[in-house]
């Protein structure tokens, strides 16, 4: 009786010993993914911006539904370009303020130029971004996508979120890597400096 006790003991513990062996493995995988996409999406990129200034690259992108996306074709017009991606937490709190700046700016009457605002997405599935175009905060938004990270590489984008202001002329504003608190009041006395000049002229387009 001593030793079928002691078997049906082993047998009790041996599920859960397990169950527990399981569970750590699959953490541990977990953490060695983490670490690896983290190397893959960060390490081999170049952290530097395109610099201020210059004329913007082109950047032509299909958008999840309907036409492509062409920066030339936004001509005349202030374009705030963000690369995001779904699993960037910061990008989620970045693009709600840069569409309410959008809007407010655009709402806001007697200005030279409208705001345009481009959110590039990185490498993630439609099913990631489509839900996105009927949300209601991002009314407006022209969304595109990097399919395979090779926009992202042309502008220098080494963190997401990344954000670029094009005058209406084509030249690159302003930069910014990486989620900014202040970044929609950095943009507003970037465009009102660039407005301020009374040789600013606006393309009519």
């Amino acid at each position: 009786m001593r030793s079928l006790s002691i078997d049906s003991q082993q047998r009790g513990f041996l599920p859960w010993f397990l169950i527990a062996s399981l569970a750590a493995l699959a953490i541990a995988t977990g953490v060695l993914q983490f670490r690896e996409v983290r190397r893959v999406r960060y390490a081999k990129m170049d952290s530097r911006l395109l610099p201020t200034k210059v004329l913007a690259p082109e950047l032509i992108a299909p958008a999840p539904v309907g036409p492509q996306v062409q920066l030339s074709s936004l001509a005349g017009k202030i374009v705030v370009i963000s690369f995001w991606a779904s699993w960037c937490l910061p990008c989620r709190v970045e693009m709600p303020e840069l569409a309410k700046l959008v809007a407010d700016w655009n709402g806001g009457g007697k200005r030279k130029a409208d705001i345009v605002y481009v959110a590039v997405n990185f490498k993630d599935a439609l099913g990631e971004v489509r839900p996105l175009l009927k949300d209601p905060r991002f009314t407006g938004v022209l969304f595109a996508c990097d399919n395979d990270g090779k926009i992202a590489e042309r502008w220098k984008v080494g963190v997401f979120p990344t954000t670029y202001v094009i005058s209406p002329k084509g030249e690159i504003l302003y930069a910014q890597a990486g989620y900014n608190q202040r970044l929609s009041s950095s943009i507003s006395a970037v465009l009102q400096d660039y407005f301020s000049d009374t040789k600013t002229e606006v393309d009519p387009r």
